[in-house]
């Protein structure tokens, strides 16, 4: 519980420095244009409880679906108690690999009390992993056959410490959570600046009727590309801490570090095929773009930084 907490809380210090960045924009605007804006906002108090409900709807349909939706889009095959049965006596070392994966994952789940989770393995020369779903759509951590080659058993048992750590840290609840909020401001501002710029302007009705929604879809885009820069902030901070927790709680830090040079490795001897067909949970692969401006919208800190934050424990 208190994992929650604390993301949560901070949720509350975003959300609050929304709320005044808002005010303040909304009083600059009354200044320059004369608009009455209290009144704007009064009127327009059913939106906001519209734009409360879609933004609810849209993070919670994002976080119940997100483990269906991966397992569909990667064709990822689950591991089961039988075929864990089959892969640990088989002679092929990626096998091996899988039922060792499935045993620790167990193993793990049973000493922290985490039930419903699931060991999916997918087809991507890309080495990524990654942690999706809550309790109650249930949990699942798969793994490609690309780091599954380019890793040994060690090394995966703490790529597999890390991505735990995001499931027990809450991660991707407290993401759709800072979703909710986040979606909530983009319909509602969109649509109160949209009303404001066709209010504004001395034409017929029918033409500032025909606007205000594409006026309110390009407010919504550009607002959706600043919301995305939020979360994927949000995101290298959860990156962060679970690199915390695997090292202090589940692993060590030495282990840590080795597995992230081992990872750095790879990115810089080009060894990474891209794979076009994963584009859907492109957020949550190790990746860093070669313009620097782009980095606003990489959801995992550089190799050399988080190897760096784990040195200074």
């Amino acid at each position: 519980m208190i994992r929650l907490l604390k993301p949560l809380f901070a949720f509350l210090v975003i959300n609050l420095a929304v709320i005044l960045g808002i005010s303040l924009i909304f009083v600059i605007i009354s200044v320059f244009t004369g608009i009455d804006l209290s009144q704007i906002l009064w009127n327009y108090s059913n939106l906001l409880i519209y734009s409360f409900i879609v933004g609810f709807l849209w993070a919670l349909i994002s976080l119940f679906t997100s483990k269906w939706m991966v397992k569909f889009l990667y064709n990822i095959t689950i591991i089961d108690e039988n075929t864990y049965q089959q892969l640990k006596y088989s002679d092929d070392p990626i096998s091996r690999k899988i039922a060792f994966l499935y045993e620790k994952l167990k193993n793990l789940a049973q000493k922290y009390g985490v039930d419903n989770v699931e060991l999916g393995i997918y087809e991507s020369p890309e080495p990524n992993a990654f942690a999706t779903g809550c309790w109650i759509c249930g949990r699942l951590i798969a793994f490609s056959s690309g780091i599954l080659q380019i890793m040994d058993e060690h090394e995966l048992e703490w790529v597999l410490w890390h991505e735990f750590a995001h499931l027990m840290n809450w991660d991707m609840v407290t993401t759709s959570i800072l979703q909710w909020f986040l979606n909530t401001f983009v319909i509602f501002i969109s649509r109160v600046l949209a009303w404001i710029f066709t209010s504004k302007w001395e034409e017929e009705e029918e033409s500032s009727n025909f606007m205000y929604p594409i006026i309110a879809m390009f407010l919504e885009f550009f607002f959706g590309l600043l919301v995305s820069m939020v979360l994927a902030w949000y995101s290298r901070i959860r990156e962060y801490a679970a690199d915390r927790d695997s090292a202090l709680k589940y692993s060590s830090k030495i282990d840590m570090i080795d597995a992230l040079k081992k990872l750095k490795w790879v990115v810089e001897s080009d060894q990474i095929i891209p794979d076009p067909n994963n584009d859907y949970v492109a957020t949550l692969k190790i990746y860093n773009f070669a313009w620097k401006l782009l980095n606003l919208f990489a959801t995992h800190p550089p190799l050399d930084d988080r190897i760096k934050k784990l040195e200074q424990l």
